[in-house]
């Protein structure tokens, strides 16, 4: 395993308390900014962008999560998109009870995708995020 991306997703981490976010979810558009400063729970030191170049697990609690990476926090994004519609609102769902774990680019030029816009398609929920694996070297 000589990609760093391998190694990280080899890597599974435990969440740790302090860096475990939670939000609750409606049927607006809400973002979790990828770029925010979190203290690292294993050196003590706050670390700017700690998401990214890692993976990150996100969980849907009560109600199914609907998401998208985008570019800034006034993007919409819509669970109702059509099929076989490539449309810049369309996002994913991780169904209510389940988790998904997804690998954060570096940033820079390779994305501009700072935020991760999430919603329910009706009623409200949460969600939990958390890093779940070590940063990947660039």
């Amino acid at each position: 395993m000589s990609d760093p991306i391998e190694r990280a997703a080899a890597d599974v981490a435990l969440p740790f308390r302090g860096t475990i976010w939670s939000d609750d979810t409606t049927t607006t558009d809400q973002y979790f900014d990828l770029d925010q400063a979190v203290t690292n729970p294993l050196t003590g030191i706050s670390e700017l962008k700690f998401f990214r170049g890692r993976y990150i697990t996100i969980q849907a609690l009560s109600a199914d999560l609907y998401l998208a990476c985008v570019d800034t926090n006034a993007r919409t994004i819509t669970p109702t998109a059509a099929a076989g519609d490539l449309a810049a609102a369309n996002c994913i769902v991780i169904p209510a009870g389940q988790d998904r774990s997804f690998y954060v680019p570096h940033g820079g030029q390779t994305t501009n995708h700072r935020y991760l816009a999430y919603r329910t398609a009706s009623g409200s929920g949460s969600l939990r995020i958390w890093a779940s694996s070590r940063k990947a070297s660039a």
